[in-house]
């Protein structure tokens, strides 16, 4: 089952397992103590699940609950001294991915906004050119891209020094440099301009022209979610007047539909004003 990186996992084991911690498996707490960064209880923790006798480090290093391990899971609040012992001393592998959604560990820092743990990733042993941490891979899951749509300045500084790709589209189209028009700051933009290329479809291809185009693609984005909004309560008003054989107000309703409709919504209102015809000639 994968984890909702949009809802904190204690609260999402919670929805799962109940509030009650202590009748959760053994697993789920294991990587709650990790995501808050407690190494002790992590140690803890490691010592009960320890059946075979392994040791402590390699119990941490090997015990993974729903695909995700504790480096997996100490992204969630992304406490460098926790990286420290995980990545020092037991010698977690930095570059693997869960096996829940194929994050890596730098992903998974992203994804919660945590710098320090971005940047004590990629300084010690996330090489951006090894599979699994690869800053330059190509596709919907580029860091580079999760790091403008979080808004994150100095995530994308980063990521950019270490040779990610800025001309690498999320699964949508949109460019790094669009998801910080949109999401980010003017800054995330100027950071970005220098490494981007042009984008076609940006008729003025500069920093406010890009910051403009994108703004006014979301107001014709919310402006249609409006029209769409405005078209269904017009409709639903018109048709429960009809029901009511409250012919003159539904005539009146279905008429302003056709005012904000799209070629098929006016198909659709000159049936019903056909239909209001043959019952009501003289309204016509």
């Amino acid at each position: 089952m994968a984890h909702d990186l949009d809802m904190p996992m204690p609260q999402a084991f919670e929805l799962l397992y109940g509030k009650d911690q202590d009748a959760w498996p053994r697993g789920a707490a294991f990587l709650v103590a990790a995501y808050y960064g407690d190494v002790r209880a992590i140690k803890r923790m490691a010592k009960e699940l320890d059946e075979d006798g392994k040791g402590i480090e390699a119990t941490v290093a090997n015990t993974s609950f729903l695909g995700m391990n504790a480096l997996h899971a100490v992204g969630g609040l992304g406490k460098v001294p926790a990286y420290q012992y995980l990545v020092e001393e037991v010698k977690m592998n930095v570059t693997k991915p869960d096996t829940a959604q194929g994050y890596t560990p730098v992903e998974h820092a992203v994804s919660h906004g945590c710098l320090p743990a971005i940047r004590y990733l990629l300084d010690h042993g996330a090489d951006v050119h090894q599979a699994g941490a690869d800053v330059k891979v190509e596709g919907p899951n580029n860091h580079l891209v999760r790091a403008a749509k979080k808004g994150l300045t100095e995530a994308i500084k980063c990521f950019l020094e270490a040779g990610a790709n800025p001309n690498v589209p999320d699964k949508f189209g949109r460019m790094p440099i669009e998801l910080a028009a949109e999401y980010g700051t003017r800054e995330d933009v100027e950071i970005l301009f220098p490494f981007s290329s042009a984008i076609p479809t940006v008729a003025n291809w500069s920093v406010d022209g890009i910051i403009n185009h994108v703004q006014s693609e979301i107001k014709q984005l919310e402006d249609d979610k409006f029209v769409k909004k405005r078209r269904s309560d017009l409709k639903q008003q018109g048709d429960a007047a009809f029901k009511k054989q409250d012919y003159l107000n539904a005539s009146v309703f279905y008429t302003q539909v056709l005012v904000a409709v799209s070629e098929e919504g006016a198909l659709w209102c000159a049936a019903e004003a056909k239909q209001l015809r043959e019952l009501l000639p003289e309204l016509v």
